[in-house]
């Protein structure tokens, strides 16, 4: 195997890792067991396990399905990626805007502060001491900015 094939191995590995962190993330916000899951849309336990530990890539109509039963965008599941959403019921695009469910917003929303959190989380782990102090010394002014 050269080098530029076990570059690409890895890459294809990342790729799957993340997208099986997605799958597991839209499954436990819907908190749904994984037999649950099998049984809504026909996989067995071991091929989800798979999918979600990025063992097994899972064909297009597989993301369908789940995206169907976790009720978000199948952009998430594919490529990580969150539609804009000004308020429920609208989603902009590329040409426009399309109605949306109330419950597919606030799906996308809570795996919009659940990826934000991850994100959070591991920049916070690679701060050193002092700098963890100043998020500390967080002010009123930056959290009214932040409407927190």
């Amino acid at each position: 195997m050269t080098a530029k094939e076990v570059k690409i191995d890895q890459f294809e590995m990342d790729r799957r890792v993340a997208r099986g962190k997605r799958l597991r993330l839209a499954r436990s916000i819907n908190k749904l067991k994984i037999d649950e899951v099998c049984d809504l849309v026909g996989f067995t336990k071991a091929a989800l396990s798979r999918y979600e530990n990025g063992l097994r890539e899972p064909r297009i109509d597989a993301l369908k399905k789940l995206a169907t039963v976790y009720n978000i965008p199948i952009n998430f599941l594919i490529d990580g990626t969150f539609l804009a959403y000004p308020q429920p019921g609208l989603l902009v695009q590329a040409g426009g805007r399309i109605e949306v469910s109330k419950e597919e917003y606030e799906m996308s929303h809570k795996l919009l502060i659940e990826t934000v959190k991850q994100v959070v989380c591991e920049k916070i782990e690679k701060l050193g001491h002092e700098e963890l102090i100043g998020l500390l010394d967080i002010d009123e002014e930056r959290l009214r900015v932040l409407e927190i």
